[in-house]
């Protein structure tokens, strides 16, 4: 039996007007509701907001605040943009004609004023230049000419040569330096404990230009060469840094190879005016002496064959080498039937080598340049290479000529009175197996103390007897006899031995008094 409900009791509605009812109420409320709204969308019931953003509905006031906005900006959009200044330019026609009329009118007025500058210099050249016809002088005018006219062709040409750095614009350069320079590389361990560092082979870039002993060549300075080489080749000076006048006639150092080999190639333009008998370049020559060579070469049936020729294919057969000289020495004797060879080679020899079967061993000859006496300070050592002052070779003092001199004489060497050109000068360099070496420095010192005590005395005896002549009219006899002996004390004899126990040691002749008892 089913149950029955009570129903709610009825209430009124306060919105029903009855009778007073107007058409269509409910059809105008909704669309007054729904006026200004967004039309409805069709989306899945139960669908969750996204995060951040709270839920609504298509018809709240946030939705339709929101919806006019987008309408809005895309009414906007829908109008074209007025365009602007920037814009306006960007479709302007690219000219440049006008800047480019005045920078080829700047660069042409200065130009021309370069050219007026030229032509003006080279006018007052000209006539400077006509007062060197002749000689060195016409050489290096034309070589200044020639240097001249390199200078303004760069200038024309707006390009500069490389300028050599200088210690100001290093220090300069210095201070811009990065703050982290790139680290050295670390020593290796064979520097770190100081073993020298073997430096590199240096090429021997000199041209030697051989002379006769009387050649005009020999009297000029080694500019005046430099000047002259260098204008007849068309070289810069800088390519020819040094010439040194040596004993066969000049040496003509080269900046590199190339020049080197130019200097030699064209020799012909700049050689004749020197009067030279050679242009060669450096060789080193290794020279060996090979004694008890026959005399005379003959074949199987006993005829003399070319005895150089069949010399120098020897050579070749036993080291390999072609000699570059084969000749005697001075003092040949003729009468024997053996004789002694010198040989010359480019390279040394690896191996011992003898001739014919016959000569002994070949030795390699060590050459030394023996110490010479310089003419301006006279003292031993080579005459090209003497910065110091010019001494007098009668008195060993400064600053007058040796021709003019009437001092006492003494040596500027061993102090002595004597001449410093004296053959028997106790400084002079002494002979040792075969060679001539210079003295120690203590020997030097003790001869100059002992010749310095000799020529004081000397000087007394002198003054004594000066002084006894004035008074008397004539010299006394112990004056004299002082005299006789003063000049011809010897000074002990140095001799050079290569023991320590033997350095420094004085050897006393036969009849020779010591300094001492002199003094």
């Amino acid at each position: 039996m089913a149950t029955a409900t009570p129903s709610p009791p009825y209430e009124p509605d306060p919105f029903d007007l009855g009778i007073y009812t107007p058409n269509n109420l409910a059809r105008g409320a909704r669309a007054a509701l729904l006026r200004d709204s967004s039309p409805a969308e069709i989306t899945d019931i139960g669908l969750s907001p996204p995060r951040g953003r709270t839920a609504q509905t298509p018809s709240s006031p946030l939705t339709r605040m929101c919806n006019a906005a987008n309408a809005e900006g895309q009414q906007l959009d829908k109008f074209p943009a007025l365009p602007t200044t920037a814009t306006q330019e960007q479709r302007l026609p690219i000219d440049i004609t006008h800047a480019a009329t005045q920078l080829i009118d700047a660069q042409a007025a200065v130009y021309n004023a370069k050219l007026r500058v030229f032509r003006t210099f080279c006018a007052h050249f000209n006539e400077a230049a006509k007062e060197f016809a002749t000689g060195p002088e016409r050489d290096f005018a034309k070589h200044f000419s020639t240097s001249f006219l390199g200078f303004w062709e760069q200038t024309l040409a707006n390009t500069s040569p490389a300028s050599t750095p200088t210690y100001s614009g290093i220090a300069a350069n210095g201070t811009a330096s990065p703050a982290n320079p790139r680290p050295k590389p670390a020593a290796t361990h064979h520097q770190a404990q100081g073993s020298p560092v073997p430096a590199p082979s240096r090429e021997d870039l000199r041209v030697f230009v051989r002379l006769e002993a009387d050649a005009p060549a020999r009297n000029h300075i080694g500019y005046a060469i430099r000047a002259h080489v260098a204008s007849k080749t068309g070289l810069e000076l800088n390519r020819i840094p040094q010439v040194l006048q040596v004993n066969t006639g000049w040496a003509i150092r080269a900046a590199d190879k190339a020049t080197r080999d130019l200097l030699i190639e064209r020799q012909a333009e700049w050689a004749d005016d020197l009067g030279a008998t050679a242009v060669e370049t450096s060789q080193k020559w290794y020279n060996y002496v090979v004694d008890n060579c026959p005399r005379r070469l003959t074949d199987l049936y006993g005829n003399e064959v070319d005895y150089d020729a069949a010399v120098r294919d020897e050579v070749n057969n036993q080291t390999g080498h072609t000699p570059v000289s084969i000749r005697v020495p001075r003092r040949d004797n003729e009468q024997l039937p053996n004789k002694t060879l010198i040989i010359s080679l480019l390279e040394p020899t690896k191996r011992p080598w003898s001739l014919f079967g016959t000569s002994r061993v070949a030795r390699h000859i060590e050459r030394t340049n023996p110490p010479k006496q310089c003419e301006n300070c006279w003292d031993y050592h080579t005459r090209h290479a003497c910065n110091r002052q010019t001494r007098c070779k009668r008195c060993g003092k400064t600053n007058h000529a040796s021709d003019s001199c009437t001092a006492p004489e003494q040596c500027a060497n061993c102090l002595g009175p004597h001449a410093a050109d004296l053959a028997a000068c106790p400084a002079r360099p002494k002979r040792a197996h075969g060679l001539l070496h210079r003295l120690p420095k203590e020997q030097r010192a003790l001869i100059r103390q002992m010749g310095s005590r000799l020529f004081q005395q000397q000087q007394a005896a002198q003054q004594r007897q000066q002084s006894q002549t004035e008074l008397n009219g004539q010299p006394a006899p112990e004056a004299v006899a002082e005299q006789q002996r003063a000049p011809v004390a010897v000074i002990p004899a140095i001799v050079v031995s290569d023991t320590p126990e033997g350095r420094g040691t004085q050897a006393r002749s036969a009849g020779e008094t010591p300094l001492a008892d002199i003094a």
